[in-house]
């Protein structure tokens, strides 16, 4: 009975068998003798007809006591001989297997060790020069317990068996062969659990790997055999029929992406059937034996289009048909899935020939090529591609004409049926490429340069109404430096940046207005400078075209105004330069800055008081210094909004006290203002009382004749309020109304009644229109502040919200300036730990030479740092004595050395001095390539 009968274990236990058998064992006794024969001594040197010799001691013509016998093959035995009968020994194999223990009758049985050359080392009870229990370690250093008593011992019954390489079988054995249930693991990591029978699967069984793959199903004779499934680590599952380990009959196999496969396989391969896949599109027909589809076939596309013909290594090959979607076919010729010639019928039933024959030849020279779309090619070939000069004319009327190369036009004339043309180069996917110039019917033109079918570097574009931009492009868009000349005039010289006016530039409008400065998207943004044909110019800061920020306007006329700006409108504090005395007359009380609210306002009671200006000029002063009142302190208050919004988290507290101040400030003038109010009342008292007077003097004064003006002390006192030339002004009226009273005086008394009645109602009707005046100050004083309060809260609301955005940016900013801060941290230590420990193996290597059957080989010493790169290469060189020319060399996957000529070692050329003088110097260590 064969002990390594089951397939999964029979290489291993073969490789047991062989490197045990004929360790030790007697040579042939024929024709044996005794070379030489001391018996006093008791040496001798026995030689056999084979080659085998022994050395020792000898006692009554025997091998008696201590001795040696080298065998042919290169093995070696020494130990101890009892009347021709090894009792112990170490017996050394060419190939370095070495065994040391007890014998019986010429073979290992007893106690004893074994080491193999590929480091591992058996300790334990031996049968018949095979180990049977005892301990194995591997290489790795592992350990296990083996237990081949069940196959050795030929035993029968439920047991374990535990094998060379790591295996183990638990189950039913009949006479040493596994049988029935079992569940083999292998040292790998592969399991069976099964069926067997003598020691092969037979039967059902599941055979899994690490990997994820497994089969499932049945077995014979240690093979897939019969209904199974197997499924492969990459997801690929076949679920179908096996013969003799190989795939047979019908079948479904499925990949994880989503194609799948129904038909028949014939010895391991498919032959024919449907494939599926995941794009929609579908193949039924024959295979060849590679795997690609052979013979004739069909295959579908999910939009309908359908090709039928013979397949040659899954390529459309001689007679087929084509049917696209669109009920168009064609039918001829196929050359590598390629329409070859035939024809191409159209739905409607017309017709035109395809010829590619020249494609198909390998053509080289002048030839005609017909493409099923109608496509026609007069040119030059070279081995049937299309190379050099030619036309290819298309249904629509396109027209390619140029040079080709490898089959694509390279360079060349490209007249569109819709009437463009474009001359230049291409790429190899027919793009427009390098230089070159395309032209509309309408008369626009582009020149310069192309990337991948768009405008990109230098280039000229001259549009159909006669505007002209020459500059930078990229991705069909004007981006870098360029220079626009409108059909109107205009022109603008600077930046671009997306199609748009970005950065630094210049504007010239058809007006003759000029723009020098900043832009963004379009837009004037920035710092800029802005001139009028007039005169005028604006110089300071702008926001998406309009004035906004800081800057000045200096007016045609002179005048001048420097400060804030919002929205295109002048806010906040302001500085006026008047260059006209009559302009300045007509202001007499306007205000400068919001700290002379109170000025305004007793400006507007002066000339709402002042008889001698007419009613329409009166109320257009009044309107101009209530309206600059409320506008000053409206833009206070927007103005702190706006400039605390754009300076951000940093002025956030000063915007904050700016506006508690603008608040008190409000307050302080809705209280001064009621105080003013308070005054007026109590001067309009007065001013009744004096009138009273005043009429009592000049009825006296008319009765008397006299037409001698009365100084007034009120008017005195507002004159002395006034500026000079105002009082001057304001002097002449009070004049001339002097003069007229006189005049109605001397007309007679009754004038006079009629006068003072006239003027008592004319008073009445001030002292009302004056009233009214406060109040709608009053109440526009009161809206002013409301919308100042609200401007102020809205302002503080976007602050608030800005301040948080910024948070929030600042804390996620944070976060992953840290995460890549530890990323590369990690990375440079792993980096600097393995430099370290690639520096300390290099310095610490432990080189050695020898002699391997013949040939030079170098190794070296296990590394004992600590491992940190798992996979390490070694370069080293070897100088002969006195020599400075290295002989190179490298250990590659350097893990360890066993002292043997098995382990880690790297060949060598041999050198011309004796290798055993050879100093090696490990020169570089690094991680495995």
């Amino acid at each position: 009975m064969n002990p390594c009968r089951p397939r999964s274990i029979r290489t291993a236990c073969l490789i047991s068998l062989a490197l045990l058998t004929g360790l030790a064992g007697s040579p042939a006794q024929a024709a044996d003798k005794w070379v030489s024969l001391d018996k006093a001594r008791g040496q001798g040197v026995f030689q056999w007809d084979n080659g085998a010799r022994y050395e020792g001691e000898a006692a009554n013509g025997k091998r008696h006591g201590r001795g040696t016998i080298t065998y042919p093959d290169g093995r070696r035995l020494e130990g101890v001989f009892s009347n021709d009968d090894i009792v112990s020994a170490r017996t050394t194999r060419a190939d370095g297997t070495v065994h040391d223990g007890s014998y019986q009758r010429g073979r290992a049985n007893g106690r004893g060790s074994q080491t193999w050359p590929d480091g591992r080392r058996f300790e334990g009870e031996f049968l018949d020069d095979q180990p049977m229990q005892g301990s194995l370690q591997l290489a790795s250093g592992q350990r296990i317990e083996v237990d081949r008593r069940m196959v050795l011992q030929r035993q029968t019954g439920r047991g374990v068996f535990v094998g060379l390489a790591g295996e183990r079988h638990e189950g039913s054995f009949e006479a040493g062969s596994l049988q029935g249930s079992a569940v083999s693991v292998m040292l790998s990591g592969q399991r069976y659990e099964g069926q067997y029978l003598q020691g092969r699967q037979h039967g059902s069984g599941r055979y899994s790997w690490p990997s994820g793959q497994y089969y499932d199903g049945e077995w014979q004779a240690g093979t897939y055999h019969g209904k199974g499934t197997l499924v492969m680590a990459d997801g690929q599952r076949y679920e179908g029929a096996f013969v003799a380990g190989k795939r047979e009959g019908q079948a479904r196999v499925t990949w994880p992406n989503g194609d799948a496969f129904e038909g028949r396989y014939a010895a391991g391969v498919v032959a024919e059937g449907r494939m599926k896949y995941a794009s929609g599109q579908v193949y039924e027909g024959g295979f060849d034996t590679a795997g690609y589809r052979g013979g004739p076939g069909v295959y579908t596309w999910p939009s309908g289009q359908r090709v039928q013909g013979n397949y040659v290594k899954g390529r459309l090959q001689g007679p087929g048909q084509l049917a696209w979607a669109n009920g168009d076919r064609f039918e001829g010729d196929f050359h590598d899935n390629e329409p070859s010639f035939g024809r191409h019928i159209a739905a409607d039933g017309s017709s035109r020939e395809v010829d590619r024959r020249a494609e198909a030849s390998g053509l080289t020279g002048r030839g005609v090529s017909i493409g099923a779309g109608g496509e026609r090619y007069e040119g030059e070939f070279v081995e049937g591609k299309r190379q050099g000069a030619g036309v290819l004319t298309w249904p629509d009327g396109r027209r390619d004409e140029g040079q080709y190369h490898q089959g694509r036009m390279a360079s060349g004339r490209i007249a569109y049926a819709t009437g463009q043309v474009y001359e230049g180069g291409l790429d190899d996917q027919g793009r427009r490429h390098g230089r070159g110039t395309y032209t509309w019917p309408s008369g626009q033109r582009y020149e310069g340069d192309w990337l991948a079918g768009q405008y990109h570097g230098k280039g000229k574009l001259t549009l159909a109404d006669g505007g002209i931009y020459e500059g930078d492009y990229v991705a069909n868009q004007r981006n870098g430096q360029g220079v626009l000349t409108m059909a109107d005039g205009a022109r603008y010289e600077g930046g671009w940046l997306a199609d748009n006016y970005a950065g630094q530039g210049r504007m010239r409008y058809a007006s003759g207005q000029v723009y020098e400065g900043q832009w963004l998207a379009g837009q004037r943004a920035g710092r800029g400078a802005y001139t009028w044909p007039s005169g005028q110019r604006y110089d300071g800061e702008w926001v998406a075209g309009e004035q906004q920020g800081q800057g000045e306007m200096v007016f045609a006329d002179g005048d001048r105004y420097a400060g804030e700006w919002l929205a295109g409108k002048r806010q906040g504090s302001t500085r006026n330069e008047q260059a006209n005395s009559s302009r300045q007359t007509e202001r007499a009380s306007e205000s400068v800055s919001t700290g002379q609210v109170m000025a305004s306002l007793f400006g507007a009671a002066l000339i709402g008081r002042a008889s001698g200006i007419d009613g329409g000029e009166k109320a257009r002063l009044i309107t101009g210094f209530v309206s600059d009142v409320m506008g000053d302190g409206k833009g206070q208050a927007t103005r702190a909004a706006s400039a605390e919004i754009q300076a951000g988290r940093q002025q956030a507290e000063a915007a904050r006290l700016a506006l508690a101040e603008q608040a008190r400030r409000m307050d302080e003038q809705r209280r001064a203002q009621q105080q003013l109010q308070q005054q007026q009342q109590q001067q309009q008292s007065q001013r009744q009382a004096e009138q009273q007077a005043q009429q009592r003097r000049q009825s006296t004064a008319q009765a008397s004749g006299s037409t001698a003006p009365q100084a007034d002390p009120l008017l005195n006192q507002l004159k002395a309020q006034l500026s000079p030339a105002q009082a001057a002004q304001f002097q002449a009226v009070v004049d001339a109304e002097a003069r007229r009273k006189a005049d109605a005086a001397r007309a007679g008394q009754s004038q006079v009644v009629a006068q003072a009645q006239a003027q008592a109602q004319s008073q009445a009707q001030s002292q009302a229109q004056s009233q009214a005046q406060s109040q709608a100050q009053s109440q526009a004083q009161a809206q002013a502040q409301a919308r100042a309060q609200r401007d102020a809260e809205e302002a503080q609301r976007a602050i608030d919200e800005a301040r948080r955005k910024a948070d929030r940016d600042a804390e996620q900013a944070r976060k992953k300036a840290e995460r890549e801060a530890e990323r590369q941290a990690e990375a440079a230590a792993k980096a600097q730990a393995e430099t370290e420990y690639l520096q300390q193996l290099r310095s610490t290597a432990k080189l050695r030479v020898m002699n391997c059957f013949g040939e030079i080989h170098v190794a070296a010493a296990a590394p004992k740092a600590k491992e940190v790169v798992p996979c390490v290469d070694l370069r080293f060189s070897a100088y002969c004595p006195g020599s400075a020319v290295p002989i190179p060399g490298l250990l590659k996957n350097w893990i360890r050395y066993d002292g043997g000529c098995y382990g880690d070692t790297a060949r060598i050329p041999k050198p011309v001095c004796n290798y055993k003088d050879l100093r090696l110097v490990a020169d570089e260590a690094t991680s495995c390539r």
